[in-house]
């Protein structure tokens, strides 16, 4: 446990500086800019009637029991 938390500790305040260390030494971990360029419709678009008419259902029950919203209104 104390391993653990002293792992933690180095991490959160050296992070940065491990993160360079690392892309020096292993160029191909390197995280770099990433643009996406694909056509993804909608997420209602994408759904198939079956997973539309449960997404439907899931918000009422959301709205309706929890009265708190998980998606916006259309």
């Amino acid at each position: 446990m104390l391993f653990a938390l002293l792992v933690l500790t180095i991490v959160f305040f050296f992070g940065k500086l491990l993160e360079k260390c690392i892309a020096v030494c292993f160029p191909s971990v390197a995280i770099g800019n990433i643009e996406l360029n694909e056509s993804i419709d909608n997420y209602w678009a994408a759904l198939d009637d079956e997973d539309r008419k449960w997404s439907t259902r899931e918000e009422e029950n959301a709205r309706a029991l929890l009265t708190s919203k998980i998606l916006t209104d259309a």
